[in-house]
């Protein structure tokens, strides 16, 4: 998302790595109950993608499958209810067209809607 990075999470949730005003990076959980909770401060960005990977494994481990890179659903092709969302939103499905590239577009289209609510 501009200026960060969203992490999906099961249940509504997901984290949020942005820099800051201090050259650092924070890392935030936001949940559906709109609340926020800033989970710690990073010097880097690869540090604050470490802090954010630790903070799913230790407190939310039935996401670890979601978010690992190398899961085997990524690669599957886009499921029906992924589709009908793309469609919904003017977004074409291209051929070739992964599963988890599908998560990745639907990211992006939360993460605005967010960004467009926040306003």
């Amino acid at each position: 998302m501009p200026g960060g990075y969203r992490l999906g999470l099961p249940e509504g949730e997901w984290i949020l790595i942005e820099p800051n005003l201090l050259d650092t990076w924070d890392i935030r959980l936001f949940t559906v109950r709109e609340t926020t909770l800033l989970l710690s401060h990073a010097a880097s960005l690869a540090v604050a993608v470490a802090a954010a990977d630790r903070f799913v494994a230790v407190q939310r481990p039935e996401a670890r499958r979601l978010v690992e890179r190398s899961a085997r659903w990524r690669n599957e092709l886009p499921s029906d209810k992924q589709k009908e969302v793309l469609a919904r939103n003017r977004l074409a499905v291209p051929a070739g067209l992964t599963r988890g590239q599908a998560a990745e577009m639907i990211a992006q289209l939360v993460s605005a809607r967010n960004l467009r609510s926040a306003r």
